[in-house]
């Protein structure tokens, strides 16, 4: 199909601002002229699709198929979602302790369900609460002490949550819903490309090929591993590689999150003295993961959050001499200066979130401490001091998938242009890709309608913004 947006107000990277234009789109590509489908958008705003650079796209589908804990901050209403759930396994997701005023340990959830499973996994994803009848039916009693995983309470950590997971993603029906009610939700946002990790050992195949043979958004997926030798096995599936799908990078985890006290740091968590979070891997550990990844060309994407796992990291990606090839950290929340030059003379790539900082703000000040927050917490502007090679995203569901609220957020560090170009220029590099994001003739008709002006709106304003059309290689794939 071809469109003509009619009286559009595109934006421009090249002058930093609208034109008042018609955009006719031909053949996934934007053109000087075409007949087609004529949309009068009266006067909205068109943007470049925005390119979420980390995000989970089937756990985004799949939160929103659950209990949604975000928002719940008393015990009656926690009790009354968990007990009212008709499911035959009753999930949810994003409770947190800060906001309930309890931790939901085995023994609350037993006393509101006994009969069939409960499995609630924090906001961060890093934590899971289990009642006892999901602990006995999965046999997961084996799992204590593993990451600080402690049966007796029914709390579940970071590798402690392998064997559950495995649980939740058998039925390959629901994992289709899953990955369509995903694509919707970031599509009304606007986003035509996410980088995700939604395949690991759990359903793969499956998985992978129905990533493939979808064609409404553009995927660049992250296959978790755990050991140096399944890089290799990452180049096999390449035959499966087309317009809407690239698998070119693996996925590691160094530590866990902030909120769940998980997070690697070099000293103690100051309301949690004696605890430093959980180191997944070293230095030496991770030095075998790089040699196999610059060996067959595949990026590695670490998720690392203290200073302590991004000192590990950093050290091991120093003992090469050379990087052939261009690897990422994904979060980096708490950084010296020190370590973010090192980040930049090693031309390592950062996917950030500066909703984090908002969402985090208060829980992060309790964590690490006054000074420590300020002197190395959320070190964003600085890592554009130092023009280090940095990209927008969500790490939806961990937080709304919509890039204005993050933008709103990144108001705090960058201006509204900078946030645009890191929300889709910037995350198109990421993708290895030269070609500009400028919707001018002869690049791919990737964009989305807006009434939103995203350079002038109030925070409030841009915190609520949705599209009312979003456009993937020209096909419309959401109309509000």
């Amino acid at each position: 199909m071809n469109y003509i947006l009619k009286n559009a107000r595109k934006f421009s990277f090249n002058i930093g601002n609208f034109n008042r234009e018609d955009i006719y789109i031909k053949n996934g590509k934007i053109v000087e002229k075409c007949f087609g489908e004529e949309i009068d958008i009266k006067g909205a705003f068109v943007y470049p699709g925005f390119v979420d650079s980390h995000c989970h796209l089937l756990g985004t589908g799949f939160k929103r198929s659950i209990i949604n804990l975000d928002d719940v901050n008393n015990r009656s209403e926690f009790d009354k979602l968990i007990k009212n759930c008709k499911e035959e396994i009753v999930v949810g997701r994003g409770w947190d302790e800060n906001k309930l005023g309890f931790l939901p340990t085995r023994d609350i959830l037993d006393s509101l369900v006994d009969e069939k499973p409960v499995i609630l996994t924090r906001r961060c994803g890093h934590i899971a609460a289990l009642n006892s009848f999901a602990i006995e039916e999965y046999e997961l009693s084996d799992l204590d002490g593993l990451d600080e995983t402690d049966i007796k309470k029914g709390i579940f950590k970071e590798r402690g949550l392998g064997k559950i997971n495995k649980e939740l993603w058998k039925n390959e029906e629901r994992i289709k819903n899953y990955l369509e009610t995903g694509i919707k939700e970031f599509s009304k946002y606007g986003v035509t490309s996410v980088h995700t990790d939604d395949i690991d050992d759990i359903n793969n195949s499956y998985i992978l090929n129905l990533l493939s043979k979808q064609n409404k958004i553009k995927i660049y997926e992250k296959y978790k591993i755990s050991s140096p030798t399944q890089i290799e096995e990452i180049k096999k599936y390449k035959n499966l590689e087309n317009e809407f799908f690239k698998v070119r990078s693996s996925k590691l985890f160094m530590d866990g999150s902030l909120g769940g006290r998980t997070a690697a740091l070099t000293d103690d968590y100051s309301d949690d003295p004696g605890n430093r979070g959980v180191l997944l891997m070293n230095r030496s550990e991770l030095i075998e993961f790089i040699r196999e990844a610059e060996k067959n060309e595949i990026e590695l994407c670490i998720h690392i959050i203290g200073d302590r796992s991004l000192e590990e990291a950093i050290s091991a990606f120093e003992s090469f001499h050379t990087l052939e090839t261009e690897h990422r950290l994904i979060h980096v929340q708490i950084a010296s200066k020190k370590q973010l030059q090192r980040i930049k003379k090693l031309n390592l790539r950062l996917s950030i979130q500066p909703a984090f900082y908002s969402s985090d703000l208060l829980v992060a000040e309790k964590r690490l401490g006054k000074e420590r927050f300020f002197e190395l917490g959320y070190p964003f502007n600085k890592m554009r001091d130092l023009k280090i090679n940095i990209s927008f995203s969500t790490d939806s569901p961990i937080e709304s998938a919509s890039p204005f609220k993050n933008i709103a957020s990144a108001d705090h560090f960058f201006s509204r242009i900078e946030s645009l170009y890191y929300y889709s220029g910037a995350g198109k590099k990421f993708e290895n890709k030269d070609s500009s994001v400028e919707l001018i003739p002869g690049n791919d008709a990737d964009l989305f309608v807006s009434e939103t002006d995203i350079l002038n709106s109030t925070e409030e304003t841009l915190s609520k913004a949705e599209a009312v059309y979003t456009l993937v290689n020209g096909e419309l794939v959401y109309k509000k």
